[in-house]
Parts: structure tokens; sequence; C-alpha cells
């Protein structure tokens, strides 16, 4: 049998909610009541079972099986609003709403507060539809047979009794036998639920496997006051409409029960929803708005304009804003209210505290809703670096966590990381740091192709108007050939506020190397001056294809800041079979040491040797000379090597490119030409055999001439620089 296990998710971004908070609107009270469980005996019924999963997969309807639009004997309020048809679930749970589809894959995941749901190409999907829920025992289970699923209808008309029983159910799936039996009995005469346990005798004597159950009630709506959730199964556990429990574990004794009763319908009460709110964490500029649903949960009418929500702002923002709904409402209908001209413009977070205000309403539990929002800064000073130091919130570089449980994980430590018998040590080039983002698909309890997860900056406002080669992302990927697989990231950017995202075009790397052996960092540098001039947010995107784990560090982006060394000259040669590298500096402010990067491409780059700073305590005004020498540089073919700059504070820098061609020439010829287009510098590596006088001219198509340069060449590669500006 093929079976799951529950993901984590990186969802979509535009509107959605975080730390918010509605009272609540299930209007029941609590009570355990004695009495005996009785199996149904006589003449009870078998509900037809669909098998509710994807077909081809192994799984049964008994485990993954549903009942759809069962009739109810008699018409059953649940929260107020009448039903004629349910749904059963074999995994303990009863549905008014929708079908429970047999192509969807989720209704095994418990959630009162948000389910049921469905996962789809790596996204998780609400099934709102299928709300409200009633929930004895809502976990992944399987009813052994499908005659263990049973219904009856005792009592005379006006208190008739309508029972759902669970025979010996195994809790989990794959439990070796049956743990517990339960029930559902719905009364006519009040509306009231109630649970009744059986976890003894013939069926019930096996043990629970990783159980982990919800119990309660939910309403139509979800989130934060559409639920009432059970702390757990005793008759001293307590209920909660704004923290579910999903992690029961504990089973019941036998001929516990609770019930769930109606609380009387009031004549005049107001009910609110917050269901959208602005993207969040990100920065804003203009004014936004937020959108509330407003429920008449009493019996009189509400005319129009009668009912106003009151939003306050406190915090980094203040002020009051409101508005009324605009049409007529009749007991359990529902109006749309958008409140705009909200001011979020202050970086920091701000509480939005909404209440509805109805003459007469004298219920507060379901009047009010609470939202947390955090408005970003707008960072325009460079570079920002970003080690991967934890914790990330102190840092300018403000990499976040986007999404419910995240796949990728802060982690800091000098020995590594180890997963399935590999170790991920920490790039740790600068100032020691042990930190680094680990994306962990594999071990992170999603396992499923295709599923994602975020991590992204506060809002970065880059300058205009310089050379599209001052605009550049660097950072270190790990790469392995541990498992093959496509686990990859893509480097990704928000020019909207965070409400869209886009991966940037070739900035997508994957984590599978057949030519490594462990996990090695590789350097990779994205341009990003496509979006100079803008305010944008930058992402890292890892998408999980079941294989090992890789690491994120040494995050930096550069856009025009002033430099902290002044590098005269980077020059290199080859002698023999080995490269010789010198570069000179003429000042130098705050700096660590020159890390010497070499690349086969000319644009993937890895260190291959560092010298520290032959300055005082990081800084000198004078001239300074360093050599590094390649003992064993890439064989046949062109040699790229670059400086990258480290200051103390962690800044860094990069010089231009220095291009070394291996083999051994008989006359003068160009071997690389760099960068094309060219922009504003054009360098040309000329191989000569030995040293001469060389004059090189530059011409454009037609045959004008651009430039000319005479240089005294030396026996090897030489680099030459125009300035075609």
């Amino acid at each position: 049998m093929i079976k799951r296990i529950l993901p984590s998710i990186f969802m979509g971004l535009s509107l959605i909610l975080l730390s918010a908070n509605s009272n609540a609107q299930l209007n029941y009270t609590v009570t355990f009541p004695t009495a005996t469980y009785a199996a149904l005996t006589g003449t009870v019924a078998h509900p037809t079972l669909i098998t509710a999963y994807p077909s081809g997969q192994g799984v049964t309807n008994t485990d993954e099986g549903a009942a759809n639009a069962v009739a109810l004997p008699f018409p059953f309020k649940v929260n107020g609003v009448t039903y004629s048809t349910c749904n059963i679930s074999t995994n303990g749970f009863v549905s008014f709403g929708t079908a429970l589809f047999d192509t969807l894959d989720g209704y095994y995941a418990n959630s009162l507060a948000s389910g049921p749901v469905t996962f789809i190409n790596g996204s998780s999907v609400p099934l709102a539809n299928s709300r409200p829920i009633i929930a004895p025992f809502w976990d992944d289970l399987d009813i052994q047979l499908a005659t263990n699923l049973t219904t009856q209808t005792t009592g005379t008309v006006g208190s008739r009794i309508f029972t759902i029983e669970w025979k010996s159910a195994k809790w989990n799936y794959n439990a070796t036998a049956g743990v517990l039996s339960f029930q559902v009995k719905l009364y006519e005469a009040d509306y009231s639920i109630l649970f009744h346990y059986k976890t003894n005798g013939t069926g019930n004597t096996g043990t629970a496997v990783s159980g982990s159950a919800s119990v309660g009630l939910s309403d139509v709506n979800t989130g934060s006051g559409n639920f009432l959730s059970m702390s757990g199964l005793t008759n001293t556990a307590t209920n909660s409409s704004s923290t579910e429990t999903t992690t029961i574990s504990v089973k019941p004794a036998t001929s516990f029960a609770i019930k769930f009763t109606p609380i009387p319908t009031p004549a005049i009460d107001a009910a609110i929803t917050l269901i959208a709110a602005p993207v969040t964490v990100t920065c804003k500029s203009t004014p936004q708005s937020l959108t509330y649903t407003l429920k008449n949960a009493g019996t009189n009418v509400i005319a129009p304009g009668a009912a106003t929500i009151n939003l306050t702002l406190s915090g980094a923002n203040t002020g009051t804003v409101n508005g009324s709904n605009t049409k007529s409402l009749a007991f359990g209908q529902f109006d749309t209210i958008t409140i705009s001209g909200v001011n979020l413009n202050n970086a920091g977070t701000t509480t939005l505290t909404g209440v509805v205000s109805l003459i007469g309403d004298t219920r507060a539990t379901n009047d009010s809703s609470i939202y947390s929002y955090i408005t970003s800064t707008v960072d325009n000073s460079f570079p920002y670096y970003e080690p991967a130091v934890i914790p990330t919130t102190l840092l300018k570089w403000r990499l976040r966590l986007a999404g419910g449980t995240q796949l990728w994980i802060p982690y800091s430590s000098s020995t590594g990381i180890a997963f399935q018998g590999e170790t991920l040590v920490p790039y740790a080039s600068t100032g020691g740091d042990t930190s680094m983002f680990v994306f962990l698909g594999a071990g992170s309890g999603a396992n499923s192709v295709g599923y994602k997860s975020l991590i992204y900056t506060d809002c970065l406002q880059l300058p205009a108007g310089q050379p599209a080669a001052n605009y550049s992302l660097s950072f270190y990927m790990t790469s392995d050939s541990v498992s093959a697989g496509n686990d990859s990231m893509y480097v990704t950017v928000s020019t909207d506020k965070g409400v869209t995202w886009n991966r940037i075009p070739n900035a997508g790397y994957q984590r599978f190397d057949g030519n490594v052996i462990d996990h090695t960092w590789n350097l990779y540098t994205v341009d990003m001056s496509a979006y100079a001039g803008q305010t944008i947010q930058i992402g890292f995107e890892g998408v999980s294809d079941l294989g090992q784990l890789f690491g994120l560090d040494e995050i930096n982006l550069t856009a025009n800041y002033p430099l902290p060394v002044t590098l005269n000259t980077f020059t290199g040669t080859r002698e023999g079979t080995r490269n010789v590298l010198k570069w000179e500096t003429v000042n130098e402010t705050n700096n660590k040491g020159f890390e010497l990067q070499r690349s086969i491409n000319g644009k993937d780059f890895g260190k291959i040797g560092y010298i520290d700073s032959k300055s005082t305590n990081g800084s000198s005004s004078s001239k300074l000379d360093y050599i590094y020498t390649d003992e064993n540089p890439f064989a046949a073919t062109t040699n790229y090597y670059r400086l990258r700059q480290l200051d103390k504070n962690g800044k860094e820098a990069f010089s231009n490119v220095v291009a070394l061609k291996s083999a051994q020439v008989s006359k003068a010829e160009i071997s690389s030409i760099y960068p094309n287009p060219v922009q504003d510098k054009l360098n040309i590596v000329l191989n000569t055999p030995s040293t001469e006088k060389v004059n090189i001219v530059i011409t454009d198509l037609v045959g004008k001439t651009i430039s000319t340069k005479v240089i005294e060449t030396i026996q090897g590669d030489n680099n030459i620089q125009f300035n075609t500006t």
C-alpha cells in the first residue's frame, strides 16, 4: 500500500492571514455526561463507501472512505443552520457541506480550524465547502470492514436520535489491530451532539501508532473563532475556539462521553470574521484594505447600515477607520465588508482590532477580530550581507521564514547537521560564523515531490543609474552526489510588495551533482541589474524531490557601494604549469583579506585560497602587493580568476576577472573577450609565445576605430582592458 506523510507547504502569499483571531462563533456548551456505551444492534444501515483518495495507490475504502449525501431522518441544525444530509468519512468526522471527492488526497489531515484540505501540485488547498464538521475522532484511521460504519435512527418524531458508529478503527491506518469504537449522536429535540467511545473488548485490543487526533466541531468559516476543539478525552479536558489541539494521542476510557448543547439564539447578535488582509511581511506605501464577513447570528433582521465595524490601529501605525453592512441580513446570512484607507506605511508591528457595533447586541464573545501585521523596513544602503547568523531578525538582511511549517531551517553548529549518513557543515568563511540555512525536503515531514518553501528579505530599494555590473547577488549553495533527484533552489523576486513571486531567469540550481562526493559549497552569482531603481524583495525558493538536504550561506547583495579597498591592479601570468596571480592595493580600510576564486566557465566560481590583509589592523594608505600561485590549474582550458575582498564586518566586494589559458601558443592570439555584450569596459585576454610589442585596434561593424592601445606583452596570457564609455 502506498501511503503518505503530512507535508509542509509554501502557500501563495497573496491575501493571507497571519496572527489573526476572531472570537467564538460556535455557540455550544460542553459537558461530560455519564452514559454506558452501547454498540448499534437491530435495524441498522451501512452507508455505501467510496474510496476518497486518488485511484491506483492501493488505498482501500475502509482506510480513505466516504459515504456521501447520507440522508438525515430529520432536519438537523449545526450552529443554527439546518441540514438534511451529511457526508461521513472513515477518518472519524462528519461533513455537512459538499461531497468528499474520490479524486482528492488529504481527508486524513485533521484540522478543525481550516480543514478538510487536499494536496494538489505541492500546495495545500482548503476544501471550505465541505464544512461545517462534526469530529468525534478525526485522524488517519482504518475501520477495516465497510460494515464497521453503521447508522441507526431511534425514538419518536420530535425526540429522535440519529447515531453514526465507527467500529474497531485502527489508529493510525497502519496499526496492526482495532483500537477503539466511537459514535456521534444527533438529537432532534434540541440539536445537541453527543460523542461516545469504547476502547475495550472484542475488536479494540490494538495499540495506536503515531496517534494525533482532533476532537470537536467546526463552523462553515475557517480560522480562529470558527471551531471548538477539545484538549483531550477526559472529563477534565478544556475546549477552545482559538487554539486547536491536533495531537490527541491517548485514547479515552470506555463509555467516556462529550455533549455539545446549543446555546439559545439571541434576538440581536452580529459576528465578524477577518477573511482577507495585506500580505505580510513587506513594505507599504499606499493605503491598504481589510475584508470581513459580517454574520447575523440573531433572530432579528439586521437592516442595511445598522452594523458598523470599527477598525482601530495601534503600534507602529495608528488610526481608526470603519465600514458598515450594505444589505439586509436575515438570521444566518452574511455580508462582506471591505474597510479601505488603512495606513500601514510605518515599519514595525501594527495591531488591527476590528469590533462590530450593533444596537441591542449584548453578546460580546463574537464581536471582535484581532490581526497583527508586520511592515518591513525599506533598506537602501549596500551591501546587504547575510551569513545566516541566528537569529535572522537581528540582521540588516532579514531573511524571514514564510509559510506554516518550513522546509528551510536556520541551523547553527560548527559540527554541522547530520542526515542519512551525510554531514553538512556551514561555509563559515568570515568571522568564524557557524550558521547556515538548510533545506530539508526529505526529512522534515514533507516527503512529496514538488513541495516548496521560501525564505525572503525585507524590501530592498536598489539605486538607479549605476553600471549594470554593480548590481549583483552572490551566495553559496551545496551540491552532492548522495542521492539522485531534482531537489533544487531558485532565486525569486517580488516587485509588488510580496503579492507575487517570479523566478529570475537562469537562476535555478540543482542539488545533485554526480561529479562530487560529499557536500561541496559552490559560489553562484546572479545579475540584478534588471531591478535597478526598483523596490524589490528577494527570495530563495527550495523545491523538494525527496533527496538529501542542501545548504545556503554567505548571501551578499551589492549595488554600487563605496569599496573599502582600492584595487590598483589584478593580473595573472602562466609560468610553466602554474598560474601566478598578483594584485596591488593603494588604500585599505577595515580589510580582513582576500579570497582567491577560480572558475572553468567564467560564471561559477569556487574558493581555492585565502590571503590575509598585509595592512595594520586592516587599514593602510600606502601601496601593498600580493601574490598567489595556483599550483594545479584546470588543464587544457581557460582558467578564470577573481578576488573576493572581505571586510572585518562581513561585507565583501569582487574584483575584475582574469583569464589564463593553459595551452602553449606559437603565435599571438586572443583567447577570450568578455563581457558580451559590452557595457562600459571590454576585457581582452591576449596569449603570446614571448615578450613583444602589440598594437590592438578596436573597431565597430563598419570599420570605424573606437579605441587603440599599444602594449608590451609577456609570455603567456595578458589581460587588457578598454574603457568603451
